[in-house]
């Protein structure tokens, strides 16, 4: 890394303030401009005296060639040949690409590391793989958490194409959030590994999110939880923070962020956001001692298989499982083995299948041993 920095301060301390050529990739323009800076970030020109970042996987040749490392063109190249599989539906070929680049653009800023995390948490989600995305989804939240209005944003925009999800479905600017990734678990191995795995350090509202995912991961695997502070000014960490709260606090604590979710859902609300929402509600109210209680939520979780199965079908393998549990738990065995079969005819794959407490069947104690008692510190319980 430090021949690299040494390298370009030599290839560019010559071209500075002189003016560039950049041949971008796609049907972009070409720009021309001074240049102010050129880093593993980005490359930033001055257009008309207001300072330009463009990423490296949008730049296809740099003129004078000494302006730029051959190091730097060679991973946007890279990053973009990422990019293009994944416009095609070629996931399997893509992720290989960026598992090269995870060291250089994970917790970095900038157009070029959130290119990267956002092209890896669609990656990841195709797959299913829950824990990995949430890591890919807080390095794009930090990515671009800052300069993003100097950012130089693309002409030309692309059809999705057959295969691949929908841009709604991978990322939500409004909220700040991947709607495919509602941070909800069960106690498997790959929550175990994420809850204890530090997640790479990300500026701004990236390290509040990782802390309440983490959190709401601990809780379903038995282990203490801190909560963080919720964040009053930012709808996406807000929200993040009622649905773990709803599952992991106090009575009083639970009821009230139970409220605030509730209040969310109207008939504007995005489909994905309602589903979370109703799924959260659903689970907080699992933790709860009395048995009509309980039963609603099962109502609230099977809410979601009939509404939200296409649209997130993660969410809705979770909750069904959850729901099967809980009928155990309430004695209907009947019904808990008809959730089964449903979640196995539907998701024969999903790793929730895996889950300890859907193959154990009924716990003999009819109160959930993940309530809180008034007088305890927020801990967590097995889920």
């Amino acid at each position: 890394m430090r021949w690299i920095l040494s390298t370009l301060t030599a290839m560019t301390a010559a071209a500075w303030g002189q003016p560039i050529h950049l041949e971008l990739r796609g049907n972009d323009p070409a720009l021309v401009g001074e240049l102010a800076k050129a880093d593993e970030d980005a490359v930033v020109l001055t257009l008309r005296g207001e300072p330009r970042v463009i990423g490296w996987d949008r730049v296809r040749r740099v003129s004078p060639d000494t302006a730029a490392p051959r190091e730097l063109l060679a991973r946007g190249e890279q990053l973009w040949r990422a990019r293009v599989r994944v416009e095609k539906g070629d996931y399997a070929g893509a992720e290989p690409l960026l598992d090269d680049l995870s060291l250089i653009y994970m917790g970095r800023t900038g157009p070029t590391a959130a290119a990267f995390a956002l092209t890896l948490l669609e990656c990841r989600l195709n797959r299913g793989a829950h824990a990995q995305a949430v890591v890919a989804m807080v390095a794009y939240a930090g990515a671009v958490g800052e300069g993003r209005d100097q950012w130089q944003e693309p002409t030309s925009a692309r059809e999705p194409r057959l295969g691949q999800l929908p841009a709604a479905l991978v990322w939500d600017e409004t909220w700040g959030l991947s709607p495919l990734t509602p941070p909800m678990w069960v106690d498997i191995p790959a929550v175990r590994a994420f809850a204890r795995e530090a997640i790479p350090a990300a500026p701004g509202r990236a390290t509040a999110l990782a802390s309440l995912y983490k959190a709401s991961a601990a809780f379903e695997c038995g282990e203490l939880v801190v909560m963080p502070e919720a964040r009053g000014s930012d709808p996406g960490l807000q929200l993040v923070f009622d649905i773990v709260a709803a599952r992991t606090g106090e009575a009083d604590v639970r009821r009230e962020a139970r409220g605030r979710l509730q209040g969310r859902i109207q008939s504007d609300t995005p489909a994905w956001l309602a589903g979370w929402c109703l799924a959260a509600i659903g689970r907080s109210l699992l933790v709860e001692a009395d048995r009509d209680q309980r039963l609603l939520g099962v109502a609230e979780l099977l809410a979601i298989p009939a509404v939200h199965e296409r649209l997130n079908p993660g969410l809705t393998a979770l909750c069904l499982a959850q729901a099967a549990v809980a009928m155990d738990d309430l004695g209907d065995t009947q019904g808990a083995q008809t959730l089964r079969n449903e979640l196995t005819m539907k998701f024969p794959a999903h790793p929730i299948r895996g889950w300890n407490r859907l193959m154990q069947g009924p716990r003999r104690s009819s109160v959930p041993p993940t309530a809180p008692k008034s007088d305890e510190p927020h801990t967590g319980g097995p889920s």
